[in-house]
């Protein structure tokens, strides 16, 4: 029989065995010198404890039956015994812990070696884990223990980065106190020795601070309470302050301060607070991008690895036409994908600051034109943009490559958001000063709620619902004329068009 198996009829202990009702309850386990705990696998809730338990530890069955190591430890001490519940769990092997430590109900420190082990359930699932453990308090094992803990308490204390001051709980007089609280308050160690805290200048609302530790018990701790601290140089801090109390049966009772600086991490939450204030948006936004492109990434993929297949078994069998069609798909959707990343670079190259702009002096009656003829090629239409030049000078220095991204992106939009016979007006007039572009359009508009943040990095309007996009030509053109030092306005009317100005300078 397997020993860490849960019969539904009965248990095998130490050879025995018993009836399942029995296994909790019988006065042969309550009889054993060994604390007897069993826990429900899967809640964490004791379900069971032996009178040896109630003995050593002062916890009565109505203390701990039902609950979990949080509901009757403090959390750092319930994190300590539950990790071992977890590991039990995760590994499914007997545990054996040589010294754990136990506080008992009315705060005394115990030390058992325990033997943790999994039963299972007649399926092989985790049913209970049992708990066996032997006060090994009094022995010279634990008492050499108990003198490295003092030693390792004496050099983290010493080492600590956080600031450690040690009071005498009676009158709140400063017994010892670390290097790191030194430096912390700029002083010396003379200059705080033996003082009592109402003495003491550095807390900004002492007050308050004595209101607190006159307040503590050993019941009533303090955990990480900000406080403002002023140096002996007149440096205003802020520091989490906690402390607990600290009682003895041979010695006074002593209360532990810990002060952790953290003026430079709340300088830092502040400018972020700032940052996240200014762009409160940006992780919605980011995230609907990434579930855009991973979506619109899919599709071209998958009809990439539709055709490859298909020409990798019909190739012996397919005419040159059907042969064409595959590769022609494959070769359009490679170019799509390979737009969107573009655009993703153009727009993180635009963001880093790392494009430079590069004037010269360009006939954009010419560049319209070609930007037009390419336009309509890759979206498949003829002879829907209409190109109207006021008569005027045709030459303008401006960076060829951010107009070619500003028309395209303009023109390409007005194209999708367009019904299929209506014509795009592209229109260019050059003055002395400036060059204006204007885009119109007879398609679905803007509403006007989405009109401030059109421009905005991966927006989409709330009327584009499945038309393909990511919400970045627009994004790209505003940088674009901002790179130019130039500016962009729309006007726009829901089902009835939008007009797009640029307005670059000469």
């Amino acid at each position: 029989m397997n020993h860490n198996t849960l019969k539904s009829s009965s248990y095998e202990f130490n050879g025995f065995e018993f009836p399942v009702e029995e296994l909790y309850f019988s006065k042969i386990l309550d009889s054993l010198p060994d604390a007897i705990l069993v826990k429900d696998a899967k809640t964490l809730k004791y379900v069971y404890i032996n009178q040896t338990v109630q003995k050593l530890i002062g916890y009565s069955e109505e203390d701990v039956i039902g609950k979990t190591n949080y509901e009757i430890y403090s959390k750092e001490l319930a994190d300590y015994y539950t990790s071992y519940d977890h590991k039990l769990l995760e590994t499914h092997k007997t545990i054996e812990i040589e010294e754990e430590f136990h506080k008992t109900k009315s705060n005394e420190i115990k030390v058992f070696e325990t033997k943790k082990v999994l039963i299972k359930s007649l399926d092989n699932q985790p049913k209970y884990i049992l708990d066996i453990s032997r006060d090994i308090t009094e022995s010279t094992k634990t008492k050499k223990y108990l003198e490295e803990i003092e030693l390792r308490f004496l050099k983290m204390f010493e080492l600590s980065p956080v600031g450690i001051i040690i009071f005498r709980a009676s009158d709140l007089t400063v017994l010892d106190t670390n290097n790191s609280l030194l430096d912390f308050l700029e002083i010396k160690k003379a200059e705080i020795q033996d003082k009592k805290l109402s003495d003491l200048n550095y807390f900004i609302e002492k007050d308050e601070v004595l209101e607190t530790f006159r307040n503590l018990n050993p019941e009533n701790q303090v955990v990480y309470k900000e406080i403002q601290i002023v140096t002996s140089t007149n440096q205003e801090r802020t520091a989490l302050m906690s402390l607990g109390y600290i009682d003895s049966e041979t010695l006074e009772p002593w209360i532990i301060c810990m002060l952790l600086n953290i003026t430079e991490t709340k300088a830092a939450i502040k400018e972020l607070e700032l940052i996240v204030e200014k762009e409160k948006d940006l992780n919605i936004l980011k995230t609907r991008f990434i579930s855009m492109i991973s979506h619109e990434m899919r599709t071209p993929l998958t009809s990439i690895m539709l055709s490859a297949d298909l020409l990798k078994r019909y190739e012996g069998t397919w005419n040159l036409a059907e042969r064409e069609k595959h590769f022609d798909r494959i070769q359009k959707t490679v170019l799509n994908l390979t737009q969107l990343m573009e655009n993703v670079l153009i727009i993180g190259r635009l963001e880093a600051g790392k494009f430079v702009l590069s004037t010269e002096l360009i006939d954009l009656v010419t560049l319209l034109q070609s930007i037009i003829e390419n336009v309509q090629l890759s979206r498949g239409v003829d002879n829907r943009i209409v190109f109207n030049y006021y008569v005027g000078p045709s030459y303008a220095k401006v960076d060829e490559n951010l107009v070619v991204l500003i028309i395209t992106n303009l023109l390409s939009n007005a194209i999708k958001y367009s019904d299929k016979e209506s014509k795009i007006i592209l229109e260019l007039s050059i003055n002395e000063n400036e060059v204006i572009f204007n885009v119109k359009d007879k398609g679905m508009g803007i509403p006007l709620e989405d009109q401030e943040r059109i421009f905005d990095t991966f927006y989409r309007g709330s009327n584009t619902n499945g038309i393909y996009g990511y919400g970045l030509g627009l994004s790209i053109v505003r940088k674009c004329v901002e790179a130019h030092n130039g500016k962009i306005f729309v006007k726009s009317k829901e089902n009835e068009g939008t007009t797009f100005t640029v307005i670059l300078p000469k």
